[in-house]
């Protein structure tokens, strides 16, 4: 049978309590590291963001056949600094813009920008948990 969940496109269908489950017990560092940066008194950007990174670890899972790897602290907290550093990819600020719009909590702007750098270091700690066991050639191929 099927399994039907939203899609990483489908920001307006909510995402089934087993699939936040599942990727709370995934990701315990993803979800560590969104409380420190977006834990506040309402929770809203927090619950935003770990909507946002189900999402990213559905797709993720469905281009690459298998789900992202655990992801360290180490590599999120890199992938933080190189995003707060760095700024946010404007295709992936473009989407996010529309997690945050179709949500039904409304954060801050600065809110946001956390959201947003949370979303990049999670990415960039996938992408370097996957090219860890790479030879730095065939790395280099893949993000060329």
């Amino acid at each position: 049978m099927a399994r039907s969940f939203a899609t990483f496109t489908d920001v307006d269908r909510e995402l089934p309590a087993e699939e936040i489950s599942w990727f709370a017990i995934r990701q315990p560092a993803v979800v560590k590291m969104l409380e420190r940066e977006l834990w506040d008194g309402d929770g809203d950007a927090f619950a935003l963001a770990l909507d946002a990174a189900c999402r990213v670890a559905a797709r993720v899972t469905h281009l690459d056949g298998a789900p992202p790897p655990r992801l360290s602290h180490e590599l999120l907290d890199q992938g933080l600094i190189l995003a707060k550093d760095d700024g946010v990819d404007p295709a992936l600020g473009r989407w996010l813009r529309w997690c945050i719009d179709a949500a039904p909590v409304v954060i801050s702007a600065d809110e946001e920008r956390s959201v947003m750098e949370c979303m990049t270091a999670m990415l960039w700690a996938i992408a370097a948990a996957d090219l860890a066991g790479v030879s730095p050639e065939v790395a280099d191929q893949m993000i060329a």
